[in-house]
């Protein structure tokens, strides 16, 4: 639970607005990688509506496996961040300055951050 409320409050500190790191991140810091979903799975902006919500999700499936979807162009889905279960990386896949598609409705107005979960596989939440 606690990694997961880092990961919100870290979320929540980038949107308050950046300013340029004053040192390395502390050790326990999530690792993050940069990994573009298709160009036509997300909306560049958001139409002039601020972020007020953060929408958690579980993947129903493994980690590259969303990574996978989001880049397919066909999919029409992605979100911010994904999450992988078993060491807690982060892929952010949309930029917070954009619209991801994985709230029908909320959208614009929201960050989404996929958790890896697949019970069929063994893939459980962990403290991770």
């Amino acid at each position: 639970m606690r990694p997961l409320l880092v990961a919100i409050l870290t979320i929540g500190l980038l949107l308050v607005g950046a300013r340029p790191a004053a040192a390395a991140p502390p050790s326990w810091y999530p690792p993050l990688r940069w990994l573009p979903a298709a160009a036509t799975n997300y909306t560049p902006g958001r139409a002039g509506q601020s972020i007020d919500a953060i929408v958690i999700h579980a993947t129903g499936g493994p980690y590259a496996g969303a990574l996978s979807w989001f880049r397919d162009p066909r999919s029409s889905l992605s979100a911010h961040y994904v999450i992988r279960a078993s060491d807690g990386e982060i892929t952010q896949t949309v930029a917070e300055a954009d619209t991801a598609f994985h709230a029908r409705g909320f959208n614009r107005g929201s960050i989404g951050i996929e958790h890896e979960f697949d019970p069929a596989r063994g893939i459980a939440y962990t403290d991770v």
